[in-house]
């Protein structure tokens, strides 16, 4: 029986959450979302175990593993968690976790996903794309910041997966339409030594419009960025 675990490794906005939502219908595997979110920690009742869990992260993701019941278990840590948590993802490769990468190669697209969730507070759709009757503005500041950690977040992303053996995904690649999905999923089981069969979710695209056309400053965004990156 197979017996691996997996991280998924990347940073917001990429379609990580979408790559955990398939990989969960697949019957051999148990994909949790950000175990390390702070938010997660405010349910009252996961928040006895919350100094357990950032103290002995590896303890604590080896009794997840356990009680999964899912001979193939996974998680999605992003990059500034790593961080966090002292450079968890070099530890987990130590003890054979296998490394699943998830970027985007369009920084300004994915640092303007981000400033979208945090005008609008909607992080992901399932079974219909939300719909904007209203506009939205961005704050050009945070947006600048953004763009700062992004920068900075990647160049630490890049030198962290140099020496680790991992699988890479892009998300204009493989995730950005339905159509791509399948042989994505296909090549992560392949990765995970598991049966290839259909994979499926409920989730889609989080706008039904595009961003240009319910931000009211985006091309003030896109003069920032243009510049930020020149």
């Amino acid at each position: 029986m197979n017996n691996h675990r997996f991280v998924i490794f990347g940073m917001r906005r990429t379609g990580s959450t979408l790559l955990a939502t398939l990989l969960n219908s697949h019957p051999q595997i148990r994909c949790h979302s950000e175990l390390f979110y702070e938010g997660r920690w405010n349910f009252i009742a996961r928040r006895p175990f919350k100094p357990f869990a950032f103290r002995y992260p590896l303890l604590y993701l080896n009794w997840i593993s356990v009680t999964a019941f899912r001979p193939v278990v996974g998680f999605k840590l992003m990059v500034h968690q790593n961080e966090e948590m002292n450079n968890l993802l070099y530890r987990l490769t130590e003890r054979n976790w296998r490394v699943i990468s998830i970027r985007r190669r369009n920084a300004i697209q994915r640092v303007l996903s981000e400033a979208v969730l945090f005008a609008t507070r909607i992080p992901h759709s399932y079974g219909k794309s939300q719909q904007r009757k209203e506009t939205i503005h961005i704050d050009t500041e945070h947006f600048r910041q953004l763009l700062e950690q992004d920068r900075r977040l990647s160049e630490r992303e890049a030198a962290l997966l140099a020496p680790i053996p991992h699988i890479d995904l892009i998300y204009e690649d493989d995730f950005a339409n339905p159509q791509q999905w399948s042989q994505a999923t296909e090549r992560v089981l392949s990765f995970l030594n598991l049966p290839i069969i259909p994979l499926n979710t409920s989730m889609v695209k989080t706008w039904e419009k595009p961003y240009e056309q319910f931000i009211v400053n985006y091309a003030e965004l896109m003069e920032i960025a243009r510049v930020y990156t020149a």
